[in-house]
C-alpha cells in the first residue's frame, strides 16, 4: 500500500507536475473540441450554401414564368410549370431558413440544443479567462518572491559585514 508522502503515489494523483504541462494538457484536450466546432461551422456553412442555390433556382423559375407570360401567346403548361418550381423552391428555402433562425435564436440565448456547442464554448472560453489570470497571478507571485529574495539576500550581505545590534533582554526571553 502506498502512503501519501510516496513520489510514485503523488504521480498517479498528480501526473502533471509542471504548470505547463498543464497549459499543455488543456490545450490537447481542447483540440477535438476545436475540431467538432468546425464541423458543425461548416456543416451550417454547407447547409447555407445550399439554401441559396435553392433560392437562385427559385428566382430563376420565377424569371422563367415571367418571360413566359410576357410573351404574345403565352404556353399556359410552361407557366404553371415554372410557377409550381417556383413555388416549391420557395417553400424549400423557407423551411430550411427558419432553421437557421431557430438555430442561431437558441444558440444566440444561450439555450441547450441538439447539435450546439455554444454553451461548452462558453464554458471553455471562462477557464481559459481563469487560466491565464492565474497564469498572471502566479507570474506576479513569482516577481514578488524573487523580489523578495533579493532584498532578504542583500540585507544579509550587509547584516554579517556588520554586527548585530543587542535587542532588550524582554524580547530575548519572549522568543524564547
Amino acid at each position: 500500500m502506498k502512503k501519501l508522502g510516496d513520489t510514485n503515489h503523488t504521480e498517479q494523483c498528480f501526473p502533471l507536475a509542471k504548470f505547463g504541462d498543464v497549459c499543455a494538457e488543456i490545450e490537447a484536450r481542447k483540440r477535438p473540441q476545436r475540431r467538432a466546432a468546425m464541423s458543425e461551422c461548416s456543416s451550417r456553412l454547407r447547409e447555407l450554401d445550399t439554401i441559396e442555390k435553392e433560392l437562385q433556382n427559385a428566382l430563376q423559375s420565377a424569371g422563367i414564368a415571367i418571360q413566359e407570360l410576357s410573351k404574345d401567346k403565352p404556353t399556359i403548361k410552361q407557366v404553371e410549370m415554372h410557377s409550381n418550381a417556383f413555388i416549391k423552391s420557395l417553400h424549400t428555402v423557407e423551411k430550411e431558413i427558419s432553421k437557421q433562425i431557430e438555430y442561431l435564436t437558441q444558440s444566440s440565448t444561450g439555450q441547450a440544443h441538439e447539435g450546439s456547442c455554444y454553451a461548452s464554448q462558453k464554458v471553455l472560453n471562462m477557464a481559459w479567462h481563469r487560466l491565464e489570470h492565474a497564469r498572471l497571478r502566479l507570474n506576479d507571485l513569482e516577481r514578488c518572491r524573487l523580489q523578495y529574495l533579493q532584498q532578504t539576500g542583500l540585507m544579509n550581505a550587509t547584516r554579517q559585514q556588520q554586527p548585530l545590534p543587542q535587542q532588550p533582554p524582554n524580547i530575548q526571553q519572549q522568543s524564547s
